[in-house]
């Protein structure tokens, strides 16, 4: 008969190397990919600014025009709010001009940070 503590200590043994294939599921903390291919946790205010409105949205980066500005967050909130940021840029796709400008990615992202609450 095998000693006891031999038993113990083979349970332990075994029980620390099916532990190493143990893999928690942490699909909240997950990195989404969006449109182009970035990969992101969370997508924030900079993010779309760099990669949509600094590259496609130009007229309202650099000023005002038509009386909305793009600039800074506050701003946005605020084209958001009173002008219907995603439908102007998403289903009608008026802006930006030409109908095209943007990209299937730059789509992406703004609808993704757009339904995630427009986060700062």
């Amino acid at each position: 008969m095998k000693p006891l503590y031999l038993h113990g200590a083979a349970s332990v043994l075994l029980l620390s190397l099916s532990a190493c294939n143990f893999k928690e599921d942490k699909t909240s903390d997950s990195p989404t990919t969006i449109g182009d291919g970035t990969t992101t946790t969370e997508l924030r205010f900079a993010d779309v600014k760099a990669q949509v409105f600094d590259q496609s949205c130009s007229c309202h980066v650099a000023s005002n025009q038509g009386g909305v500005s793009l600039k800074t967050y506050a701003a946005t909130l605020s084209a958001i709010q009173s002008r219907d940021l995603r439908n102007v840029t998403l289903v009608e796709k008026r802006m930006p001009y030409p109908p095209d400008a943007l990209s299937d990615g730059q789509q992406a992202l703004l609808k993704e940070w757009l339904d995630g609450g427009a986060p700062e």
